[in-house]
């Protein structure tokens, strides 16, 4: 997996926009990566695109267990939450599935097919702050011929 994260400290916002094949190992590096770049993070709010993934047959069941412990055991007592962007039903109840093994009462992990309104507002943030972090997501996505920019709506 191929993956690129844009941290909005004010915000206590992260983007990070997932693309190419994930498997195992390449989820581990991702989790690991993530704690690194938001150890002084408190309240942690993240917005992870996957709708750039094309090949998810190399994770497996023991690989998400594994992950979902490692996650519960990097984020302990801090307010944690992912939406996570999806373009299929299959990775829809993947997503579901990682999250029903990680999710604690301070670690939240959800899916969502819709445009970015929905997620942002799950993640908390006010219409006011969503028009922020929808320009700084524009900003920051590099343009694939596999991933459509995410519209700003004002």
């Amino acid at each position: 997996m191929t993956y690129t994260r844009e941290l909005f400290p004010k915000l206590n916002f992260v983007y990070t926009l997932a693309t190419g094949t994930l498997d195992d190992q390449t989820l581990m590096i991702h989790l690991m990566s993530f704690h690194a770049e938001s150890e002084d993070y408190e309240v942690i709010r993240e917005l992870l695109d996957t709708r750039g993934l094309q090949n998810v047959k190399g994770l497996t069941v023991r690989g998400l267990i594994r992950a979902a412990e490692t996650q519960k055991k990097l984020f302990p007592g801090r307010d944690f939450r992912a939406a996570v962007m999806v373009n299929s039903a299959e990775h829809r109840k993947g997503v579901e599935i990682y999250s029903s093994l990680a999710s604690t009462n301070e670690l939240q992990i959800k899916p969502f097919e819709s445009r970015l309104d929905e997620p942002l507002a799950w993640l908390g943030y006010n219409k006011e702050d969503r028009i922020k972090i929808k320009r700084f997501i524009s900003r920051h996505t590099p343009l694939r011929p596999y991933h459509r920019p995410i519209p700003v709506e004002v």
